[in-house]
């Protein structure tokens, strides 16, 4: 992985989330620009969620709709980059760095 990406992939990310859980979600996030297996250009995504509205969903289901949300998002403007979930960790902010 080489460089951040432009501030608005970020932010893309964070609505692909609140689109999930609520407008209300609390997200955090980082990405990161750089290749898959392949050699193909990907985004890395690492989300930080606080404790709330993802639990509704049977495990894995929400980061298999949250990868959907993101595709689906960065095909709109054209971007080929695809989303890989680097990190998902959902905690209370009380616990997390940087609280």
């Amino acid at each position: 992985m080489d460089y951040n990406p432009p501030s608005e992939i970020v932010q893309l990310g964070i609505e692909a989330a609140k689109e999930l859980l609520g407008d209300d979600a609390q997200v955090r996030l980082t990405v990161e620009t750089g290749v898959d297996s392949t050699d193909e250009p990907a985004y890395w995504f690492s989300f930080q969620i606080r404790k709330g509205k993802v639990f509704e969903f049977p495990p894995g289901l929400f980061r298999i709709r949250l990868i959907q949300g993101l595709i689906d998002k960065l095909s709109a403007r054209g971007d080929t980059h695809y989303p890989l979930i680097e990190r998902l960790v959902v905690t209370d902010w009380a616990q997390a760095p940087d609280a």
